[in-house]
């Protein structure tokens, strides 16, 4: 089994961030109807599965997303496989909470403390 990050960015001149959003969620969909494991993050969404699965989830994807008459589609991918066991995506999470003493989620008030109103960068 693997996990894997798939990063599908559209690129569609004057479309604004509604479309955006629409051609991501038809890609996000393949992953609905073959019944995949995923989490969808700000900057991908991660899959859990057998490598020719995730592959052909990858291709199916990509091509979602150009048939919403996108210019242009970038897609990447990074994987991770262990030979020896198994490492599910839950769990990844779950020893790194452990470590830090608390959920990895966190609303956070660093921009708040500089006076800083807007996102942080």
């Amino acid at each position: 089994m693997i996990v894997a990050e798939i990063d599908i960015t559209p690129i569609h001149p004057g479309q604004d961030a509604d479309h955006f959003s629409q051609v991501i969620a038809h890609a996000v969909k393949v992953l609905d109807d073959v019944g995949a494991r995923y989490r969808i993050t700000p900057f991908g969404t991660v899959v859990e599965g057998d490598l020719d699965e995730v592959l052909d989830w990858l291709g199916r994807m990509h091509r979602a997303a150009l048939a919403q008459g996108c210019e242009r589609v970038l897609t990447q991918i990074k994987i991770d496989e262990r030979k020896q066991r198994a490492h599910p995506l839950d769990e990844r999470v779950e020893v790194l909470e452990r470590q830090l003493g608390h959920s990895a989620e966190r609303e956070g008030t660093a921009g708040e403390r500089r006076g800083h109103r807007g996102p942080v960068a």
